[in-house]
């Protein structure tokens, strides 16, 4: 320890392997004394806010009785030690540290630096009440300062070292409390102990430095007290106990890091075992599904009530019992208000008794707030099933075992539990109003092949929900359903001019069916069809937004069916008519498909390639009475598409899962995350 005007420096070290030994060898765990160090921690608080020149904590209570005698025996003697070894030029800080180490050998970690650093407090409060009361005209505090203070403290504060010190000392106090918290962390897992042992070594580092800085800001107090006015603290002195403030801070921080991956190591081991008692809880049989509920849906600790959205009142949850259920899993943010009005629309129609609840699934990234519990209730409120009260609680057991087994990701879905919890299906909202009439068979009937019967149709039978009722009559009466989509004014007017004048010369019987497009403003769908065209009169359209949204939802879900499970669940001409239209959705243009009632056989073209063909009927109206309408337009438009010819590649582009992104990005004018898309595209700048 280098001296200068009396006062210490010391120079932060790293601890080597010979001083990590030395430090390793003074503890002697076998009967570690043990106390608890929260009243000691709170004194020392309390002094060092009353030098701050704030109150001190509210009164601790009588810490005598706090505490067993030893204890207050033990600060004594550290006192006295600090307070001898710190006087002088000769201390070693370092020396001094690790004397204080052998003789608190019987002490846990945490206690070593707990009662180190609580004696110093001890020596600095005497000190400042000292110095504080010898100006007062009281003979006998006049007598006790003289006697225990330099002949110049008169002349002397403590504001000296509390500019140069309180840094590190409340940094001292920082990491005891942190040291302390990590051994009482340890103490509650004991499950643990193998890998707490491996950063045992850390800990002493910790204690060490503790203790370390404890003696430095000791001998700093010893040259205030020996020197009063005298003293005046070096430039380097400042800059070495700066140095000391930050690596303690530091360590603190690498404690909290340690302690914060323990927890998450804690957690991981927990959730693996509630995952584990939800797999074989399904693996179970019950004569009706409340078992099944309470283990999904509440904490054995939280009361069994459920939301009624459109009631607005809690409900026993046994409301649910000896029903099917449909658990509605979403993502909070990102939830549809087309999606949710269209699943009204169909359970307040529905012809089996059962129920919906909505299950939020929230971000992990996403911390519970005033807004979002605002936006929760206002969204479930537009509901008029049940509905979970805490999305913030739902155990990530529960979570994991529904994106794992159930496979959630970003998409809204649906997963059925029959009357008795039993895992029935799941499957993506979109696809709901195919799949529901299969779920809620009877128990004699083979729901899976009742439910491949049900995917074997073609595009249009399986549209057949989202085009509307009457899209049955024209199934039944075979006519030919032309569809198209696109917002180009000027195109939609030609074709439905050129289909009109195709299938009066063909005599066919026809209907026209006008999709829109998957990002279409409503507004601009009205729009289009304001102008004047008496043809206009003929085509069926949406009445509302909410229809031709999920007209577009209802075929990329089929189409992400089949990119997430690697298997197409319709044949290979549906989903080749599916891609095409998804294709068309994603380009500029206008277009169309064709068919002939229910059969899988679809003309699809776009832009020129259709109106060309349609002003042009008369080129290949022998073909058509030859092998049909459909077949002939087919040919006709295979015929124009060779790729050494001018084409327009297809591209497309579907809504992005999680997972399949990097991030979510928030607009910048609503806040609201926006969704993400994927593009394909064959033959970009073509």
């Amino acid at each position: 320890m280098d001296t200068a005007n009396g006062a210490v420096r010391m120079i932060p070290e790293n601890v080597d392997g010979a001083l990590l030994q030395r430090i390793l060898d003074s503890h002697k765990p076998l009967d570690a004394k043990k106390f608890d160090a929260k009243p000691l921690l709170d004194a020392v608080e309390d002094i060092i806010r009353r030098v701050e020149g704030s109150n001190g904590k509210a009164s601790q209570g009588d810490l005598g009785r706090m505490m067993e005698p030893w204890i207050h025996e033990t600060i004594k003697k550290v006192s006295c030690e600090l307070s001898c070894k710190c006087s002088g030029a000769t201390a070693n800080t370092r020396e001094v540290a690790l004397v204080l180490l052998q003789s608190l050998g019987s002490y846990s970690w945490e206690a070593k630096a707990v009662i180190t650093l609580a004696a110093f407090a001890a020596n600095y409060g005497s000190y400042l009440l000292v110095s504080q009361l010898y100006e007062r005209n009281d003979p006998f505090v006049k007598s006790v300062a003289f006697l225990q203070l330099s002949p110049n403290q008169s002349k002397q504060t403590h504001s000296t070292f509390k500019s140069e010190a309180l840094k590190v000392v409340k940094a001292i106090l920082y990491l005891t409390k942190y040291i302390v918290d990590v051994r009482t962390f340890q103490s509650q897992n004991a499950m643990l102990t193998s890998i707490f042992n491996a950063y045992e070594d850390d800990l002493a580092k910790a204690v060490y430095l503790s203790i370390l800085s404890t003696v430095a800001s000791e001998s700093l107090l010893m040259s205030t007290v020996a020197l009063g006015y005298e003293y005046e603290p070096t430039a380097t002195d400042a800059q070495v106990f700066s140095s000391l403030a930050i690596e303690l801070k530091s360590v603190r921080m690498e404690l909290g890091s340690q302690m914060e991956s323990w927890k998450k190591y804690i957690e991981e081991i927990i959730v693996l075992e509630d995952y584990g008692r939800l797999v074989r809880k399904f693996k179970g049989t019950y004569t009706n599904n409340m078992e099944i509920l309470k283990a999904l849906l509440w904490k054995e600790s939280q009361a069994t009530m459920i939301y009624n959205c459109s009631t607005k009142m809690q409900e026993e949850m046994n409301k649910l019992s000896g029903k099917h259920v449909l658990l509605y899993f979403s993502n909070l943010e990102q939830l549809s208000e087309d999606e949710i009005s269209i699943l009204s629309e169909k359970y307040e129609r529905k012809l089996t008794p059962y129920e919906i609840v909505w299950v939020p699934i929230m971000d992990e990234s996403i911390s519970w707030n005033e807004e979002i519990a605002k936006y929760f209730k206002k969204t479930r409120d537009s509901m008029p099933w049940y509905c979970i009260n805490e999305p913030f609680k739902l155990g990530k057991a529960v979570i994991k075992y529904i994106k794992e087994v159930w496979k959630f990701k970003d998409r809204s879905q649906l997963v059925v539990l029959n009357p008795q919890g039993k895992f029935v299906k799941s499957g993506a909202v979109d696809l709901f109003w195919i799949w529901e009439k299969s779920v809620f068979a009877s128990e004699s009937t083979n729901i899976k092949e009742e439910d491949e019967q049900l995917w074997k149709g073609t595009m249009i039978q399986l549209l057949q929900d989202t085009l509307g009722e009457t899209i049955n009559e024209w199934i039944d009466a075979r006519k030919y359903i032309f569809l198209f989509g696109g917002e180009d004014t000027k195109w939609i007017q030609e074709f439905v001019e050129y289909a009109c004048n195709v299938v009066k010369d063909a005599n066919i019987e026809f209907v026209m069916m006008y999709v829109g497009k998957s990002n279409l403003s409503w507004k601009t769908h009205q729009k289009i069809f304001e102008q004047k065209n008496p043809n206009f009169n003929i085509i069926f359209r949406f009445t509302e937004k909410k229809y031709m949204s999920s007209f577009w939802a209802t075929l990329q879900s089929i189409w992400q069916t089949r990119v997430e499970s690697g298997k197409s669940i319709v044949d290979d001409m549906t989903m080749e008519n599916i891609v095409t239209l998804l294709s068309f959705d994603a380009s500029a243009g206008g277009w169309a498909a064709i068919c002939r009632g229910s059969s899988p056989k679809m003309a699809k073209a776009q832009d020129e390639t259709i109106l060309n063909l349609l002003k042009n009927y008369t080129t290949w109206a022998a073909l058509n009475k030859q092998v049909g309408f459909v077949d002939a337009l087919i040919q006709k438009i295979k015929e124009g598409k060779t790729y050494e010819s001018y084409h327009d590649c297809y591209s497309l582009a579907v809504v992005a899962n999680i997972g399949s992104t990097p991030k979510k990005v928030k607009c910048l004018i609503c806040g609201k995350v926006m969704k993400s898309f994927i593009t394909y595209s064959c033959c970009p700048d073509l």
